[in-house]
């Protein structure tokens, strides 16, 4: 696995999409779904785990901004960076 990975995170009213990218802009892992609940956090969790596991170093989230729909996303990253190499942005495409 690349050392870098770039997540985009897609998010609407319950629930999220998510692609990962390398630092060549290739896919890393498909495109995914996850429900905005502590069930499709916990996947989460054991997804970021895998990739970590298989030499992923560094994780890059980008969270889109929505109007609050992304706290959730936003502030579970930002406990997995106590555990993680993980870098949280609040992006709003409408700047």
């Amino acid at each position: 696995m690349q050392a870098n990975g770039f997540l985009g995170i897609d998010v609407s009213k319950g629930y999220a999409d998510f692609l990962l990218l390398n630092d060549h802009k290739q896919v890393m892992e498909e495109g995914f779904q996850l429900q905005d609940n502590k069930v499709g956090r916990k996947q989460l969790r054991e997804l970021i785990e895998k990739w970590f596991s298989m030499g992923l170093k560094t994780l890059c989230c980008g969270v889109e901004s929505t109007g609050g729909y992304e706290n959730n996303w936003y502030y579970f990253f930002k406990t997995l960076a106590q555990h993680f190499d993980v870098k949280t942005a609040r992006l709003n495409g409408a700047r």
